[in-house]
């Protein structure tokens, strides 16, 4: 990973060095994304998912030893309003609360569409429907809601009916 400097049109590296605090768990990056506070958050292949300070370059790693599913990370969405990054990995999806750097996985057993997700095939739109793209289908719902496995189920269920006037039935 490399970062540009605008001042002086120069190019530096980083996420890869002697100090292991400032090195990622894996240079093999799938996916990336910047929080309101200037966090970049990176997701990584066989390395988890990594917090970058860029002012300090210290590096954070979570990884299953601290509670993630999954060795990757595929997808990250931002949740601000509710302090959470949500992942999608080869595992299933995971809510990771910031403040308190825990994991809440969700996965076949909880109704989404399949454990697979593709890196690159993350949105959030414009009202705040975070969508990720997975090997079966589309995997979506409204994340301010979801406080448990249940009711993610529940309110995929429901959005989709309303928007595509169609019954899920038995899909999730």
């Amino acid at each position: 990973m490399f970062k540009y400097s605008h001042t002086d049109n120069q190019y530096s590296r980083v996420g890869q060095s002697s100090d292991s605090s400032k090195s990622l768990n894996s240079q093999d990056v799938n996916s990336l994304y910047v929080d309101i506070y200037g966090t970049v958050w990176v997701g990584t292949w066989l390395g988890g998912l990594n917090k970058l300070d860029p002012s300090t370059g210290i590096i954070k790693s979570f990884t299953k030893k601290d509670g993630f599913n999954s060795h990757s990370v595929q997808g990250i969405l931002g949740d601000e309003e509710n302090g959470a990054l949500w992942l999608s990995s080869f595992d299933g999806i995971s809510r990771f609360d910031i403040e308190e750097e825990t994991f809440q996985d969700f996965g076949i057993d909880d109704g989404i569409q399949g454990n697979q997700f593709a890196d690159g095939s993350e949105l959030k739109t414009s009202d705040g429907l975070l969508i990720f793209g997975g090997a079966v289908l589309i995997a979506y719902g409204i994340i301010s809601y979801i406080r448990t496995a249940k009711s993610f189920i529940k309110i995929v269920r429901e959005h989709y009916a309303v928007k595509t006037k169609k019954n899920l039935g038995g899909l999730f």
